[in-house]
Order: C-alpha cells, then sequence, then structure tokens
C-alpha cells in the first residue's frame, strides 16, 4: 500500500505485533450470548504500595466458567473463593463452583516515557503524574454465557477513587469494552469533548489538532444525528513510524500521538486526526456488522477532513480511497476474515471507505440537490440486513437512481451475489 508505519489492531481481540497494514482498533466486541440477572458490584482496589498489581472481588459469584475477554499472559494471578468450593485458574481461564466471594489480581504495567500503542488495551499506571489506565477486557472476570451489566466501585488503598472518564457500569458482551481512567491527569474541554492526556503539560502541537477535530465533529453533527461523545485519552508515542492506533472504547477513546516533532509533519496530522476522528465516528450509527462498521467510520473520517482541513485530505484519499480500485475480496467476505484473524483483511475495511464515497459522488452527479450524509443513516437502516447483506434495489430507490446504474459501484465492492 505504499507505508508501513501504521500497525493494524483488530476490533475484535489484538492482533500479532509487527502486522504492516492499516490503523484502528476500535475494540468492539461482538459474542452472541444470553442475559442473565445483574450481578453484584465489582470492586477493584488500587495499592499505592504495589502499584503493579490490583486486587479484585466479586461477591456471590455464580458457577460457571469465567476469562478476560482480551486476556493476556501472565495478567491474572491469585484467584481465589472467600469459602469452601472450588476454583481452577490456568492461562487465564477459571473455572468456579460455589465459589462465595471471587477474589483475583490483575497486572498494571508503569507506563513508559516514549509512550505506548494505544491499541494495546492493557493496565497502565504512571507513578509520576498519578493516573491509572484500566481496561475491563483484560482486568475483570466475567463468564462467557452471561453479561456483567452491574456498576463497579474503584478504590485506592480502600479509599474511593475518581473516575476521571467512562462509565462505572461494566460493559456487556455486546457493547465496546470499559477503559476507565482514574487519578488526575490532566484536560481540555474543546467543542463537544473533554480531552485528557497522558503527560504535562499539554503539548503544545496538539492544540490546533483539537481546534480541528471539533470543527470536523461539528460538521457531522449537522449532517448526523452524534450520540454522547465519549471522552478521549491521548497516549504519546515515540517510534511513530513503527505504530499507531486508537480504541473506542465505552466512555472514553485512547488515540496516539507522536511525541516528537519531526513526527507531526503533514501524514503525521492527517493520521492523528484521522484515528480520532474515525473512533468518535462510531457514535453517530449503528453498524450491523463489522465490515459495515469500519468502512463507514473511516469513510466518515476521511470525508469529514475533506471538509474542515483539506491540506491534509490528499495523504488520506492515497491512504483509504485510492487502493480500494485494487481489491479482489467483496467488503462482506472481508469482513469475514477480519472477524476471524486476517490483519491484511482488517485493514482493508478501511479503505472500504471508497464504496461510501463512490455511493455519494453517484448521488451528487444524478441529484445533485441531495446531500448524501444526511441520506446515510438511512442508507444504512433500510439498505442492509441484520447480516450486513444488501438490498442492492432499495439502496438505489434510496439514492435516488435506477439499480442499472448503482449496480457497477455496488458490484465492484460488494461482489455480484
Amino acid at each position: 500500500m505504499g507505508f508501513n508505519w501504521v500497525r493494524l489492531v483488530s476490533r475484535l481481540s489484538p492482533m500479532p505485533g509487527g502486522i504492516p497494514a492499516l490503523l484502528l482498533g476500535s475494540a468492539a466486541f461482538v459474542l452472541l450470548v444470553t442475559s442473565t440477572p445483574l450481578w453484584p458490584q465489582v470492586r477493584v482496589n488500587l495499592h499505592a504500595g504495589d502499584p503493579e498489581w490490583a486486587s479484585v472481588i466479586l461477591e456471590d459469584a455464580p458457577s460457571g466458567f469465567y476469562d478476560m475477554r482480551n486476556h493476556m499472559d501472565g495478567m491474572l494471578r491469585e484467584v481465589r473463593c472467600s469459602r469452601s468450593g472450588s476454583v481452577e485458574s490456568a492461562d487465564g481461564a477459571v473455572s468456579v463452583d460455589e465459589c462465595g466471594a471471587l477474589t483475583w489480581q490483575f497486572r498494571l504495567r508503569e507506563y513508559s516515557t516514549q509512550g505506548t500503542l494505544a491499541s494495546n488495551q492493557l493496565n497502565w499506571f504512571d507513578k509520576n503524574h498519578d493516573w491509572w489506565l484500566i481496561t475491563g477486557d483484560s482486568a475483570i472476570l466475567r463468564t462467557q454465557t452471561s453479561d456483567l451489566g452491574v456498576g463497579i466501585e474503584f478504590q485506592l488503598d480502600g479509599q474511593a477513587l475518581q473516575v476521571q472518564a467512562g462509565s462505572q457500569r461494566l460493559s456487556q458482551s455486546h457493547e465496546a469494552p470499559n477503559f476507565w481512567l482514574l487519578g488526575s491527569a490532566d484536560f481540555v474541554d474543546k467543542g463537544q469533548v473533554r480531552h485528557f492526556f497522558d503527560r504535562r503539560p499539554v503539548p503544545n502541537r496538539l492544540v490546533g489538532m483539537l481546534n480541528v477535530h471539533a470543527e470536523a465533529i461539528r460538521f457531522l453533527s449537522e449532517k448526523l444525528v452524534m450520540n454522547r461523545l465519549p471522552s478521549v485519552f491521548w497516549m504519546g508515542i515515540d517510534n511513530w513510524k513503527l505504530g499507531t492506533g486508537g480504541a473506542a472504547g465505552k466512555g472514553l477513546i485512547l488515540v496516539n500521538y507522536p511525541i516528537g516533532e519531526e513526527d507531526f509533519d503533514v501524514p503525521g496530522r492527517a493520521i492523528t486526526l484521522y484515528t480520532l476522528l474515525h473512533e468518535h465516528a462510531h457514535s453517530a450509527f449503528d453498524a450491523k456488522t463489522l465490515w459495515i462498521a469500519e468502512s463507514v467510520a473511516s469513510y466518515l473520517a476521511v470525508r469529514a477532513v475533506e471538509e474542515v482541513a483539506p491540506d491534509l485530505h490528499p495523504f488520506l484519499e492515497a491512504a483509504f480511497i485510492e487502493p480500494a480500485s485494487t481489491h479482489e475480496t467483496p467488503l462482506p467476505m472481508l469482513g469475514e476474515l477480519a472477524a476471524a484473524g486476517d490483519g491484511k483483511a482488517y485493514s482493508q475495511l478501511y479503505e472500504g471507505a471508497a464504496l461510501w464515497m463512490a455511493l455519494e459522488e453517484v448521488m451528487e452527479h444524478h441529484n445533485p440537490s441531495e446531500d448524501f450524509l444526511s441520506h446515510l443513516p438511512r442508507l444504512l437502516e433500510e439498505g442492509f440486513g441484520s447480516d450486513g447483506g444488501t438490498d442492492k434495489k432499495a439502496l438505489a430507490e434510496l439514492i435516488g437512481i435506477s439499480y442499472s446504474q448503482l449496480s457497477p459501484v455496488l458490484e465492484q465492492y460488494l461482489g455480484s451475489g
């Protein structure tokens, strides 16, 4: 694709490192599970004397099989029951029978002055700036047969600890994961969004970026109904050429920015803005499938940049629009491959922005008085089934042209089926 300095991280689970592809793990899990009654509160206690490990207690834990949805080796230890019963733990998998209260510990990593890849979705602490970032999917055990639609309480050595960003309700299996920012991270309010930062002072070069982002959100909000926009936690990364990314969680977005001034050139600014807008774009629509979620979010990000930062748009056009002309695999099939762990297929979903750009151009050509972005929610709702299948004739009717006029675009990106 012409550049290999952005690492892909899957929206469903972390991909192996080093895949040369285009970024953006948005981290929304799609698991089919059955609901159960709400569980009691989960209490997480951080320890100032031992910041590397935090302890968790879940009262009245039902018997069954538990794991972390985003488990990493070495993240879990000291799994115990409060009363007689059985608990077996191995490699992040826990089996519980008549346990009573279930307790465990999870690891936190010290945040490096060189920053970290936002899409890693690990648990971090910064001893210099007194903040913690906790990721629900690599901290909270849950069963595979139920959602934990319950509250969560954070403490520091037994004392209540304020949550600066993110919801305190545990996410359910169909939702994006929780990211909780605790402590005293600096923040700036800009437009509709609160931006938190991993270091002090706030990097000056990001101020202009936040202004442009606010303009882009305003543009999208005029066209679409944007849900409550989550706050952003900016995570620096020193070796910008090797990887960058973002992740959209419930109540908080993670996104990278280059620590080095030399990396904040046109490509650096373009990809930073794109990443942030891509993650916020997920708040603008309800996606039925992975390929729709990522291609539409990519399109909205590119389209917003075209509107508010035209100097950055050519780079994004070359990265996400032009490569799609060489795709041999239809987007729905790419979505299936990506969900199964194919990193290359996942990166090509972002290039699916070209489909929506092509549909906009068709509508603009045949119905110049109509606004494609304003029609997009209806196109997504009525032109696609719950499985992501396309009603191509309905799409043509919604756009206001004949099927024969639209079919070449649909066949190019969605196949002839």
